[in-house]
């Protein structure tokens, strides 16, 4: 079996809580492309490209995006590298990096955590 195919059966869906599943990059897999849909995403493994989901995207500590994100929610425990838009909330845990610009009504950013760019929290009506 080619390792291409060897590595793209270890991504795996479960069931979520709700109508949605959760789809999981795990951690030794990476990905170039984008990631487009409904549903949970939670990154493990490594990222080139965006991602742009009706659901949340949860970057585990191991887990390292370089793209853009857009979602619901997003949480970040690893390493993000572009601009990051969720429609909910943002939370960055103490080990998580976020290198971009962030877009969201609600943010909470633990001690330790790092963030490089501009951040607008609040909803803004003209």
């Amino acid at each position: 079996m080619s390792d291409l195919v060897r590595d793209l059966s270890t991504i795996r869906a479960q069931p979520g809580t709700g109508a949605r599943g959760q789809s999981i990059i795990q951690k030794g897999l990476m990905i170039t492309g984008e990631i487009k849909g409904e549903g949970d995403v939670r990154i493990e493994g490594e990222m080139d490209g965006d991602i742009v989901i009706q659901g949340s995207c949860t970057v585990a500590e191991s887990g390292v995006v370089k793209g853009n994100v857009s979602g619901e929610s997003v949480q970040v425990a690893g390493s993000l590298t572009g601009n990051t838009t969720a429609t909910k909330s943002v939370e960055i845990l103490g080990t998580g990096r976020i290198s971009g610009d962030i877009t969201v009504p609600n943010i909470a950013i633990a001690d330790g955590a790092s963030v490089n760019g501009r951040v607008t929290v609040g909803t803004f009506r003209s």
